[in-house]
């Protein structure tokens, strides 16, 4: 164990079960964030506080999970997370809508790390965390405390079966993920879902795991269950595939915070349009990843415009209230050669390029520059021609 994850490993087995020392640690850990948020390098508050603060390099690491998790967490101030916990702990609204989804089950989570998938899905579910990792199981511990559930930890090997089979009917799993692999693999999570499957099928009915969001389907294929894609804040977050027998193949695309979901058992292909119309319309990429667009898209009578590596493009006459994605009034269409007179025309302060280019900033700031306007302009491309867009905030439900 490198020297940083043995200090780490002593720091918490001093907290695990005092609360005067884990409530003095959490005013340091606090402090010290709040110094980093201001500016302070990390070597001027080890001089500073160097014999003052007990263990003040894992503080300092602490701390910075902290502020990088601030808008993750409600609880931020009072978690414990080491970096890897902190880039790839399941965020809170993820978890609450996970744990609603899963109610009332008995989950088994193999390989819990710092313990905040558990936390959540234990607000609705009987649920035990196991993790191997001894500092990972004590956040877990600590991070329990925060939320004040009655979540189970065990400090266990989670592909010991005798660990998960005593009273459980579900096997949850957000697997160890490599930083560095060039290629989303399955078989690069640690433990492997086909391992987990092939040890626990035919004595759990139900298996839940969590992956990298980009993986292609077709690595997936030898699963039968749900594919749910959702995404926060309209962009991609999660990929989750449940398993349960007897179950037929299902595609999910799931939108927080809105709680929009739309879900199919085979995709679609799209009406076609020839022109723009007067909106478009850039559905979730929840819709996008699943290829559940043309499906959602055929259903409320809108047609593709053009498909882009990352979004697909959708037009149509009228606004949609409730819309699954965002959806832009096109005020005016003109050549790029007229593009810098339009954008003074109507006011823009800022002209925000929607179709590929290969210089965007450089592309923008020469839009942008003499512009003094108020209105933020969306350019879309279709061929020749420029359409420019104003976003529609609000559309009747």
């Amino acid at each position: 164990m490198p020297d940083g994850e043995t200090e780490i490993l002593d720091f918490l087995l001093k907290l695990e079960y005092d609360d005067e020392k884990i409530q003095k640690a959490d005013q340091a850990c606090n402090m010290v964030a709040a110094l980093l948020a201001e500016g302070y390098n990390e070597n001027s508050i080890v001089k500073k506080y160097s014999g003052k603060i007990d263990f003040i390099n894992p503080i300092i690491e602490f701390a910075k999970s902290r502020n990088s998790v601030s808008k993750k967490f409600s609880k931020h101030d009072k978690l414990w997370l080491d970096r890897y916990s902190a880039s790839y702990s399941t965020p809170e609204d993820v978890g609450l809508y996970r744990s609603l989804k899963l109610a009332g089950r008995s989950i088994a989570d193999l390989g819990s790390g710092a313990g905040m998938q558990s936390i959540f899905l234990s607000m609705n579910s009987d649920v035990t965390g196991i993790e191997i990792d001894k500092s990972r199981y004590i956040m877990s511990i600590l991070n329990n405390m925060a939320y004040g559930t009655g979540c189970n930890f065990m400090n266990a090997d989670a592909t010991d079966v005798r660990n998960v089979l005593e009273k459980h009917d579900t096997v949850y799993s957000d697997p160890l993920r490599s930083r560095f692999s060039m290629e989303r693999n399955i078989h690069d999570l640690e433990p492997s879902p086909f391992k987990i499957v092939s040890m626990y099928q035919g004595k759990v009915g139900n298996f839940v795991f969590d992956l990298p969001p980009m993986i292609r389907k077709d690595k997936l294929s030898e699963f039968t269950g749900e594919l749910e894609y959702l995404s926060v804040d309209g962009k991609l977050s999660r990929l989750t595939m449940y398993i349960s027998q007897g179950e037929q193949n299902m595609l999910s695309a799931v939108s927080l915070p809105s709680g929009n979901i739309f879900s199919s058992h085979s995709i679609e292909s799209p009406g076609i349009a020839e022109n723009p119309e007067k909106y478009i319309f850039i559905p979730d990429a929840s819709l996008f990843y699943s290829e559940l667009h043309g499906n959602y898209c055929n259903s409320i009578g809108i047609k593709l415009l053009q498909k882009e590596v990352r979004k697909v493009i959708y037009t149509g006459d009228s606004a949609i209230g409730g819309f699954m994605g965002e959806i832009f009034f096109v005020e005016r269409k003109c050549p790029f050669s007229l593009l810098k007179e339009a954008l003074i025309e109507m006011n823009a302060g800022r002209a925000i390029i929607r179709y590929e280019t290969p210089d965007y900033y450089g592309t923008r700031n020469k839009l942008e520059k003499d512009l003094d306007g108020s209105t933020d302009v969306h350019i879309f491309r279709h061929d020749d021609t420029a359409l420019l867009s104003v976003k529609v905030t609000s559309s009747p439900s």
